[in-house]
Order: structure tokens, then C-alpha cells, then sequence
């Protein structure tokens, strides 16, 4: 559990990382399981691939300039930011990393849930108008990301 209150440019540090952190993961689960043009090292680059793109969104949102949110959004205090499910996900995808592909990319899709679920909390905690579209479009993203995964899991189940 993340402290009581945050400003949102910490929020925003602190997904930039699990985005990060989860791109690990999925990379070297990539090294340590797939074969290197199987249909496992495909969909384990795909995840990689997918948390290194959201880590740039979020860190978008943080640089200066023309894509930047505004200083005074990033400085928005937030009450009870709910994370305890993401770094439990977090947790459990590192786990599922040690097993291979499958259990990561069903860690994976997880991970990009409880993240949602708390995007979609702030957005209907944050009261400033500019900071909730910028966290529905980061919430959005991550919803993208999860129906293209589990698209490409069908897809790979049946291939």
C-alpha cells in the first residue's frame, strides 16, 4: 500500500516503474524459456514490447514539453492511491516468470487489470477535469494493451 496521500507526478513515477519493471520480466522470461523464433519468444517479445510502450506513455505524460501534462496536474494531491493490487500482480508476475510463458503472459494480463483499477479509482477521485482525462487516457491504454494481449493469447492457443 503506497502512502495516503500523493501528488500525481509520483502516481505517474511509480506506474512508469511497474511498467518497467514488468518489461524486465517479461524480457527475461524471454531469455530464460523461448526458443528464439518460437511462437513463446514472439509472445513473450510482444509483452516486452508492450510494457516498454507504456512506460513511454506514462513518462510522456512527466517530461517537459509539447505532450507534457501542465506542472499544476502533476502537482494535484490525491487521497488513498490503491496500489497494494498492482505490486501484489507485480509480485505474482515475477513469479509466473520462473514457470515460463504461459503462467507470465496470464501474469501479465493481470497486471494490466489491477492497473486499470486504479487508474479508473483516480479518475473518479481526481477532481481537477485535465488530471482525469490524462489518467482515463492512461487507464484506456492499459485496456488496449489488455485486449491485445488476450487477442494474441487466443490467437497463440490456436495456432
Amino acid at each position: 500500500m503506497r502512502e495516503t496521500y500523493q501528488p500525481i507526478r509520483e502516481i505517474l513515477n511509480y506506474l512508469r516503474g511497474v511498467h518497467g519493471e514488468a518489461a524486465a520480466c517479461c524480457a527475461g522470461a524471454k531469455d530464460a524459456f523461448a526458443e528464439p523464433n518460437g511462437a513463446s519468444a514472439e509472445r513473450l517479445q510482444m509483452l516486452t514490447d508492450f510494457f516498454r510502450e507504456g512506460e513511454v506513455q506514462v513518462a510522456t505524460h512527466l517530461n517537459s514539453g509539447a505532450e507534457a501534462a501542465p506542472a499544476e496536474v502533476l502537482d494535484t494531491w490525491v487521497q488513498f492511491v490503491p496500489t497494494g493490487d498492482v505490486d501484489q500482480a507485480l509480485d505474482d508476475l515475477h513469479a509466473a516468470t520462473e514457470e515460463g510463458p504461459a503462467p507470465t503472459f496470464a501474469a501479465c494480463l493481470a497486471l494490466h487489470k489491477q492497473m486499470v483499477k486504479a487508474l479508473r479509482h483516480l479518475v473518479e477521485i481526481v477532481p481537477a477535469e485535465e488530471a482525469r482525462d490524462m489518467l482515463q487516457h492512461l487507464a484506456d491504454m492499459e485496456e488496449q494493451a489488455m485486449r491485445e494481449l488476450s487477442m494474441a493469447d487466443t490467437m497463440g492457443q490456436d495456432g
